[in-house]
């Protein structure tokens, strides 16, 4: 949300059903937006992302868009990896656990 600059957690993950009226097609389009608007955010910060996302019109199934929202999910840790290293992290949580947030 904070890379972004969304106010809710967006809709990205594919194994869950985000719209569960949509036909597939309209289903890879979709969770493609979200994976274009989370790397268009990533390449604000991360310079030279060799991630090229399929056409909602490609062939590619639903299940194989999972490859790039692991992608995805990895660069967004490294990029909060590497806001929690410069201190422009904080945690949320208690004195057992906490996830950190730019």
């Amino acid at each position: 949300m904070t890379l972004t600059g969304a106010s809710y957690c967006l809709p990205y993950k594919v194994s869950r059903r985000y719209w569960p009226d949509s036909v597939p097609a309209e289903r890879r389009a979709n969770l493609l937006a979200q994976f274009q608007r989370i790397l268009s955010a990533l390449k604000d910060e991360i310079h030279d992302i060799p991630i090229e996302l399929p056409q909602a019109t490609s062939a590619v199934s639903t299940l194989g868009l999972k490859r790039y929202e692991d992608s995805l999910d990895a660069l967004v840790c490294a990029w909060v990896g590497s806001k929690y290293l410069e201190g422009d992290a904080v945690p949320y949580g208690d004195h057992t656990t906490a996830i950190w947030v730019p």
